[in-house]
């Protein structure tokens, strides 16, 4: 379910940035060693500045809010209809947490080991 939503969150992210952040989403599911893997999944979406437009300069860095971006998200994702009798699909527990962290930080588990044409470089 979350994952069907992702394009969702990395369109909102792009908009709400006002075209200054691009987003690459990592589809595939990764697991925390660490919890219960029927219970829990963490998805990667790489954040970088969006390229100027051409013959323009890339403009000023500065901060941005995408606390938006991320509500909508979250509000979505824990919103789970059931189309077929319109009931809720949501249970104490079931949440989507988002979160920044910067590539230094990502946990050893969830960095693919490097290629031999990465390490020949």
């Amino acid at each position: 379910w979350v994952h069907s939503r992702l394009r969702l969150l990395v369109q909102a992210v792009e908009t709400c940035s006002g075209g200054a952040l691009i987003a690459h989403p990592f589809p595939m599911r990764h697991q925390d060693p660490n919890k219960d893997p029927n219970l829990h999944c963490i998805y990667f979406i790489g954040l970088g500045p969006a390229p100027p437009p051409p013959g323009q300069q890339a403009p000023p860095r500065g901060t941005l809010n995408l606390n938006p971006a991320v509500e909508q998200f979250q509000m979505m994702v824990t919103s789970w209809v059931n189309r077929a009798d319109n009931t809720m699909q949501w249970q104490p527990g079931m949440e989507a947490q988002v979160k920044h962290m910067k590539r230094k930080d990502l946990p050893a588990w969830a960095v693919p080991p490097p290629t031999p044409a990465a390490l020949a470089a």
